[in-house]
């Protein structure tokens, strides 16, 4: 586990510039958690490429017609990723044992189709391939245990999704409540029913680790962003009608929807925030701001203000329209993970490296309250529809609920084996879902 934090904060580190040239070993860690070659992270001199061999996984740029899924190209999509992406131990499955990186070829492939067919034959073929595409069913196979029914008491895992292959970094609640979105490291995402874990659709348009899912205001399409630089526009039943966004020269970290549905603002490792139009995927705006990558972006809910948190230390307030920044935020002594503005829009959450969570006033950059309930990075934040309590997720592998009038801790929750990477509530504040490198979504209740 130590191994796996230093690694994953060694990436980071790299990621958002304090780090500018990696040492051998440094190179050895990057390259492994990130599953890119040594040529493709910018390792290898150009003199030297010939002499070493690349393992460069191809990155061809947004599809306008994504290829579906069918049920007989499941096993082989995910063992393909198996092969170009690290092995990475599955605390929540096989906790008592984890699989060698090192593992020769076929007995990984081997033990994937053997997980395959267990369960096609263990749940019937024909329903495991209504699952995957979609078709109407109580229940998925990814979900364990039978999903309770809320209400439940607060802290109580409702149910557990287990549809990706690797870490999830990015969960979504849709604003009508019915599903749930989320991505992760194997460059898909997954949508689901939230009452039950049930399919929906799965998008794979990506062609890198999916970093962050954002749904419009009015439920019917996506917005993800990707480590291959795109922000790709998306139906959300089909997966069709795709809107590639293209402006990065970096992997993208955060999308947000502008409260009317016309457009999508991105934060990126390039340092910039660029706003699209989400019909065209036309650039219109971009911010340049800060010095170091941007981490989270956040759209106000009047439509005014975007606010970017970057691994500068800083949060920025600048206006949607003009790009003229309006305020920067410095109380973080260490990069911003996460911001989230109070439903009213008079406050800021934001949560960041130095284990704290910020809640401050979005005119006068006035710290209210400084929470310091976790003991690692704080990787997400989220304000309650209702504005009363905000919940954070941290590297401490808990995900906390804090009041949001007071400053204090309201709950706990310790569901997730690894680091907490993200969260969103439900529409009526009642439930919770978060994502972690565990490599399972969580459904619980929150109050």
């Amino acid at each position: 586990m130590e191994e796996a934090r230093v690694s994953r904060k060694t990436v980071d580190s790299w990621k958002t510039g304090k780090v500018k040239v990696p040492k051998l070993e440094m190179q050895e860690r990057i390259v492994k958690v990130l599953g890119k070659s040594r040529e493709e992270l910018g390792f290898i001199r150009p003199q030297d490429r010939e002499s070493v061999p690349s393992q460069q996984i191809p990155i061809t740029g947004a599809s306008s017609s994504p290829e579906k899924i069918l049920p007989n190209e499941i096993g082989e999509q995910r063992l393909e990723a198996q092969t170009q992406r690290p092995a990475i131990p599955d605390q929540h499955v096989h906790s008592a044992q984890t699989q060698s990186t090192s593992t020769p070829l076929f007995k990984r492939r081997e033990f994937l189709i053997g997980l395959i067919l267990a369960g096609i034959a263990a749940g019937g073929a024909t329903s495991y391939a209504a699952s995957r595409m979609g078709f109407p069913f109580q229940t998925s196979k990814n979900v364990t245990p039978t999903p309770t029914k809320p209400p439940a008491p607060p802290g109580t895992t409702l149910y557990t999704y287990h549809g990706h292959t690797f870490p999830v970094l990015a969960a979504s609640w849709s604003p009508k409540g019915g599903r749930i979105a989320s991505g992760g490291r194997d460059m898909l995402v997954q949508v689901w029913n939230a009452s039950n874990g049930g399919d929906i659709a799965i998008y794979k348009g990506h062609t890198g680790d999916v970093q962050t899912v954002a749904w419009s205001p009015d439920s019917k399409r996506i917005a993800s962003g990707s480590d291959d630089t795109t922000v790709q526009i998306w139906d959300a039943s089909t997966t069709d009608n795709v809107i590639p966004c293209q402006g990065h020269t970096q992997w993208v970290t955060s999308v947000t929807w502008s409260p009317d549905g016309t457009h999508i603002a991105s934060g990126s490792g390039d340092a910039t925030v660029q706003v699209f139009d989400a019909f065209t995927g036309n650039k219109v705006l971009t911010y340049n701001g800060h010095t170091s990558g941007v981490n989270a972006v956040a759209w106000s809910p009047d439509g005014t203000y975007i606010a970017s948190g970057s691994g500068d230390k800083t949060v920025h307030i600048w206006d949607a329209k003009t790009g003229k920044t309006v305020l920067i935020y410095g109380e973080h002594s260490k990069g911003i993970r996460g911001i989230a503005w109070s439903p009213n829009g008079t406050h800021i959450v934001s949560g960041g490296n130095d284990n704290t969570v910020k809640v401050w006033n979005a005119s006068n950059g006035k710290t209210v309250f400084t929470y310091t309930g976790h003991s690692d990075w704080v990787t997400s934040v989220a304000w309650s529809p209702d504005g009363s309590h905000i919940a954070s997720g941290s590297d401490d592998y808990t995900v906390q609920i804090i009041d949001a009038f007071t400053g204090g801790k309201v709950l706990t929750y310790r569901g997730h084996s690894n680091f907490v990477i993200a969260l969103s509530w439900s529409p009526d504040s009642k439930r919770i879902v978060s994502g972690s490198d565990d490599r399972t979504v969580q459904v619980w209740q929150a109050s």
